[in-house]
Formats: structure tokens, C-alpha cells, sequence
């Protein structure tokens, strides 16, 4: 049997139906279960009450119906092995839900026992209250199970007692939660006064007696207590004092306590409530008056007990709030990271992209420089057309080479291409000037690539001895050696703008210096073999053939 809060509003508003429904809500809406029921115990039989569900409707009913425990005993019925042992622990049970065509795993089942007070193993298990997920996914935490405990207790004393049902509710059948089932504790030293408040109260409330401080200790421990009438006399203390006690008492303090004082006692009545009683009133005051005190105390702390209980439902509900903006947050901190990552790896790839271009517009310009300089004989003419390819590919407004040749020097090669006059460096000779103060500064191996050269002291011999006039800003100086002999420098100047010389950029330098060395060498080579052809080794001049 199911039926939703709502089917019972309609139905009317018996006592305790709102509460049924803010239940409702806050199971099925805030922890997201699908279904919830009520049990009641009954000695040692356990029998069905109400239920509930998210959505109201005869679907929502037929899923229930088919649903079964570990047992293999229908959820619809109460009284099942999985109930009696929740009853008799009094702990929380976790476990798994059955279908027929469902999931093979079931989905999330618990039972939570509602006590009549705080204390597990101390406390009488008053009914159960058993919720059920058809999201077999769902994972049921310790933060679940701390709401629901706390849902149990706010239904513990709003709970029908168990003996007024004659069967278990039928289909249709609205279930109500009752509110008036208060306990009120007479304390009193004078039978004849205790029994006659005894009387007025009985027609309306469950009243136990106590004529000592010890018994009204020991009833408080021994049952569940909404109110106590306390005398400002009671044998073995005062009221005052044991009123103070149960008001210091974290158990106890929470009970409304109303006390008893001679009419013309009214020192005592201040005294009492400078104790903590919550009310005073007279021995011989009216039976109405007494009835009337006696509900608005009650009333009272069932308003405190419905707050306390609502705002702990409350900062339950405010953490998973919290927790599910934090997972948002984190999840979108997660999505902002991967889509960093992303644009990271994305510029990864254009940077490499624009690298393997900028290695074949280097691979292709080496291709073509090499042919070039292997293209004749005439090195000269050759290491010119080079530098002006290298200067085009580097944007450089100064390139040249300076091959001296000490033994032989018709051999000596000096080319240069610049964009303008004030540029060149052949014409004042200045390349010669970079190649002495290279060759006196550095090894033949040791490169000097310059992107800032204002800024860079490696450059400091060239400004002072060669450079002092020349306006430059980007350079590079790169060995033209053969068999690690230092034949010249192939040199580049961009004069006015800087550029950022990259390791590659100097990867490839090198080779282009490794190119022009295996011309020149060959042309020296070629030149000497035509020389010794056609001149005569001794003399020098032209043999006779020539």
C-alpha cells in the first residue's frame, strides 16, 4: 500500500499531515529517495502505518509492489527479518532493494529505527522508518544516515501508540501523524494534592507520580517526559533545589517545569523561578488554570522541539547545498582546467606547426645554398648568391663571409650583400677587423650569436675595437672551419630590428658554415691542382704547353 502525502491532503487535514508532507519533502526532494514508509511496533510484531513517495501516482505504486528485500520479502510488507533486526539492534540498516526485471544489484534500501529517546540501546523502538532509491547508483553516506536519525527523532514523539491500531492501515486510509501523546510527571510530597492534580491532568495527558527527589530521578530515566509538575517541598529536597538540578541536567534540562507554591507564598515563587522552573502556580489554583498552564508549557516545548529539530533539518539541507555548489565549483574548476590544458596543448601544436616550417624553410634554403656553392668552380660568385639567399631568409641588412688565405692569397674570398651603404662592412674593411678580433677573442668552434647587443657583453671587444660606429642590433658571427682550422667568419647584421636568434636558428648557421667551407675547400683545391697544370713548380711562371 502506498500513499503519497499529497493523495492524503486531498482527503482532508487530520492532525499531523503538514509534518507528514514537510517529512515527505525533505526525503524525497533534499536526499533524493524515492519512496519512504512508516512502521509501527507492536510488542514484538512490526505493522505497517504510511507511506510515501516523490511523485504520487499509480506508477510510482507499482514499482513498490514488485520491490523486495534480501530476504525476498516484500517491501510493502513490515514485519520482515530485516525489521526485526533493525528492532532489536536499534541500528541503522543498509542494504539492497530487489525488482523483478530490475537491476541485478537492486537499488539503495535503509531502515532507521525512531526511538522514543536519544540513546541507542537505551530507548524503546517506537516504529521504523524505511526509504528506498530506484537510482541503483546512488551511494547512501554517513551524512544520509545522520538526516534520517534526525528525521526519526522528529517523528518519534508524533507517532500513534501501536496498541490504538486494530490492523494495518488501508489503502485509502489517511494516516495522520498524532501530536498529543505528552507525558506529564507529578511531584508532589502530599498524596491527597498529588492525586487531585493527577485527576485534573489524566483526561488529557499520561501522568506518572513521584513523591521523593530519588523517584523523580528514576522515573526520568525510566520514561519519556514532556512536562513535570514539581511541589516547592519534596520529601528529601527542596523543589528549588531539584528543579535546578533537572534544568543543569544536559538530559533533562530541556523538559518544562511548572511549580507548586502556597498562594501566599510568593518569595518561594520568585525562588523557583530563579531556579529555572518555567512556571509557578498555586496549590489550590483552578482546574482550568492548571489545565491551561499545562498546555501552554507544552505547547512550548513543542515549539522548541519542532525549531531545534527543523533547524538541524535545516543546516542539513544548507552543508548539501553547500557541498553541491562546491561540487559545481570544483567541477567547473575541473572543466576550466581541461579546457586550459586544451588551449595548452592546442599552442603546443601551433608552436610546433610554425617550428616544422620554420625547419623545412631551413632544410629547403640549406638545399638551395648548398647547390649553389656547388654549382661551379667559381666560389666568388657563388658565396653571393648564398648571401643573399641568407639575407632574404633572415631579414638581415648586413651578410657577408671573409676567407683570408695567408699561403695563397688570389684564394682569399670576401663577399657581402647589404640593403644599404651605411651597412656594408667590406668597404671600410671592418670585416676583416671582426675576423682578428674573433680569432683573438674565441675558439674556432665557439659561435657568437648575438640578440641583444646592446645588452650583451660577449659583444664588448667588437663595439670597442671594430663596432664604434656601426649601428647594430642583432648579429651573428659563425666559424668557417675545416679540420677544426679556423678558415674565416660567415657574419650576419640586422641594424634595425632585434631578433631572437633560436637554437635552431644556430643549428642551421652552422651548417650553412660547414657548407661554404666544403666550397671554398674545394675551389682552393681545384684552383691549385690548375695552377700547378699550367705554371712551372720552381719559377712560378707558365710552362711551355701554356
Amino acid at each position: 500500500m502506498v500513499t503519497s502525502a499529497d493523495s492524503i491532503s486531498q482527503q482532508g487535514s487530520p492532525p499531523g499531515n503538514e509534518e507528514l508532507d514537510a517529512v515527505r519533502r525533505h526525503i524525497c526532494q533534499v536526499l533524493g529517495f524515492d519512496f519512504g514508509l512508516i512502521d509501527l511496533v507492536r510488542g514484538h510484531e512490526v505493522v505497517s502505518y504510511t507511506s510515501f513517495s516523490a511523485e504520487p501516482g499509480d506508477e510510482k505504486a507499482d514499482v513498490l509492489s514488485t520491490l523486495e528485500d534480501e530476504h525476498q520479502q516484500p517491501l510493502t510488507v513490515a514485519h520482515t527479518l530485516v525489521a526485526q533486526k533493525v528492532k532489536q539492534t536499534q541500528k541503522p540498516w543498509v542494504g539492497r532493494a530487489y525488482a523483478r526485471g530490475g537491476p541485478a544489484d537492486g537499488y539503495p534500501y535503509v531502515i532507521i529505527p525512531i526511538l522514543d529517546g536519544v540513546t541507542e540501546g537505551e530507548s524503546q523502538v517506537r516504529g521504523l522508518l524505511r526509504v528506498v532509491s530506484l537510482d541503483e547508483s546512488r551511494e547512501v553516506d554517513e551524512k544520509d544516515i545522520s538526516t534520517l536519525k534526525i528525521i526519526g527523532q522528529h517523528l518519534a514523539g508524533r507517532l500513534p501508540e501501536a496498541s490504538a491500531l486494530t490492523g494495518e492501515v488501508e489503502p485509502g486510509e489517511p494516516a495522520a501523524l498524532l501530536t498529543e501523546a505528552e507525558s506529564v510527571l507529578v511531584v508532589h510530597s502530599n498524596r491527597p494534592v498529588r492525586r487531585r492534580l493527577t485527576k485534573i491532568l489524566s483526561g488529557r495527558y499520561q501522568v506518572l507520580e513521584a513523591d521523593s527527589g530519588v523517584k523523580t530521578i528514576d522515573t526520568l530515566e525510566r520514561n519519556q517526559i514532556d512536562l513535570i509538575i514539581l511541589d516547592c517541598q519534596v520529601q528529601g529536597t527542596s523543589g528549588y533545589a531539584l528543579c535546578k538540578v533537572l534544568k543543569e541536567s544536559p538530559q533533562w534540562k530541556h523538559i518544562p517545569v511548572i511549580l507548586i507554591a502556597a498562594e501566599s507564598n510568593v518569595q518561594g515563587k520568585i525562588e523557583g523561578l530563579n531556579a529555572g522552573a518555567d512556571d509557578c502556580l498555586s496549590e489550590n489554583c483552578h482546574e482550568a488554570e492548571l489545565l491551561a498552564r499545562a498546555k501552554a508549557s507544552l505547547r512550548l516545548r513543542k515549539t522548541e522541539r519542532d525549531l531545534a529539530m527543523q533547524w538541524q533539518l535545516l543546516e542539513d539541507y544548507a552543508q548539501r547545498l553547500e557541498q553541491a555548489f562546491e561540487a559545481e565549483r570544483q567541477a567547473n574548476l575541473k572543466v576550466s582546467k581541461h579546457n586550459q590544458s586544451l588551449e595548452q596543448l592546442n599552442r603546443e601544436l601551433q608552436q610546433s606547426k610554425l617550428h616544422q616550417e620554420v625547419l623545412r624553410g631551413q632544410e629547403q634554403l640549406l638545399r638551395r645554398i648548398t647547390d649553389i656553392i656547388r654549382h661551379s668552380f667559381h666560389i666568388e660568385e657563388n658565396i653571393g648568391k648564398m648571401l643573399e639567399e641568407l639575407a632574404g631568409h633572415f631579414n638581415l641588412d648586413c651578410c657577408f663571409v671573409i676567407l683570408p688565405s695567408d699561403d695563397e692569397p688570389e684564394d682569399a674570398v670576401r663577399s657581402e650583400y647589404a640593403v644599404d651603404a651605411g651597412y656594408s662592412v667590406k668597404g671600410r674593411d671592418l670585416d676583416v677587423g671582426i675576423l682578428n678580433v674573433f680569432a683573438a677573442n674565441f675558439s674556432a668552434n665557439q659561435p657568437v650569436i648575438i640578440s641583444d647587443v646592446a645588452r650583451e657583453r660577449m659583444v664588448e671587444p667588437f663595439k670597442r675595437e671594430v663596432l664604434v660606429d656601426y649601428p647594430v642590433r642583432s648579429l651573428f658571427y659563425m666559424p668557417v672551419t675545416y679540420e677544426e682550422k679556423l678558415l674565416g667568419i660567415l657574419g650576419g647584421h640586422k641594424c634595425e630590428s632585434e631578433t631572437l636568434w633560436t637554437a635552431d636558428n644556430k643549428d642551421f648557421l652552422r651548417s650553412v658554415a660547414g657548407q661554404v667551407a666544403i666550397g671554398v675547400t674545394n675551389a682552393r683545391l681545384y684552383a691549385r691542382v690548375q695552377r700547378q697544370a699550367t705554371t712551372d713548380g720552381l719559377t712560378g711562371l707558365y710552362n711551355h704547353r701554356t
